[in-house]
């Protein structure tokens, strides 16, 4: 039996929206703005469940995360804070993906996050490139412009199967730490049944030389 999926969400994990990191400083005030409404959006169908999926060492899934910030992936943890900033206090599996993941090892993780007979929201922790600017973490690579500006369409137009065929190897060449979330996310709308009914782009920045983008997709039965 496939789940009902009736709502989605993309939103970046950089480490600032703990604001403990900040030190009493707001670095991200607009993307936590962003993440906020992204998230009252996901739940406003009354989810029985929220799957989040995020990138982590290792392919896993939890009802549970450990306590400590040194044991959960930072992907999962930031997620975490989302949810209860939201005020979210309903089920939560936590579904781990490795950064590594090859395509077949996502659409299997896709199809597992599919199964059931529960509604459920799907809250996808996805960075995009590291490579826009001299300053980004992987320097400035002329590629990365033009493979975000793929993966922002396929958000954009809602096209979950874009998301399931994002090139692996230019993904890890400019460091885009979402690619193996974001196939989930399209494996596992595909593997139920569902199709995007509308979407909404809440933010669209890279303020560190990073691309955050924060979208939230309302879900249907069927194709589109």
């Amino acid at each position: 039996m496939t789940r009902t999926l009736v709502s989605a969400a993309v939103c970046p994990h950089p480490p600032l929206l703990l604001r403990e990191l900040g030190g009493g400083h707001d670095s991200v005030p607009a993307l936590r703005t962003a993440c906020g409404a992204a998230l009252d959006r996901l739940l406003r169908d009354s989810p029985d469940t929220v799957v989040v999926v995020g990138r982590a060492v290792g392919t896993w899934s939890a009802g549970e995360l450990p306590d400590g910030a040194e044991d959960a992936p930072g992907s999962l943890s930031v997620a975490r804070r989302l949810l209860s900033e939201a005020g979210w206090t309903g089920r939560i599996e936590w579904q781990a993906i490795a950064a590594d993941a090859d395509a077949a090892s996502c659409d299997l993780v896709g199809a597992e996050v599919a199964r059931g007979d529960d509604r459920v929201a799907l809250l996808v922790m996805a960075d995009g490139s590291a490579s826009r600017t001299p300053k980004a973490p992987g320097y400035f690579d002329e590629r990365a412009e033009a493979f975000d500006a793929s993966v922002v369409k396929a958000l954009q137009r809602g096209e979950p199967e874009a998301l399931r065929h994002l090139d692996s190897a230019m993904a890890e060449e400019l460091l885009m730490q979402g690619r193996p979330a974001l196939h989930v996310l399209g494996a596992a709308v595909h593997h139920a049944g569902r199709s995007v009914a509308g979407t909404e782009v809440h933010y669209l920045d890279d303020p560190f030389g990073v691309l955050y983008y924060v979208v939230t997709w309302t879900l249907r039965r069927g194709s589109a």
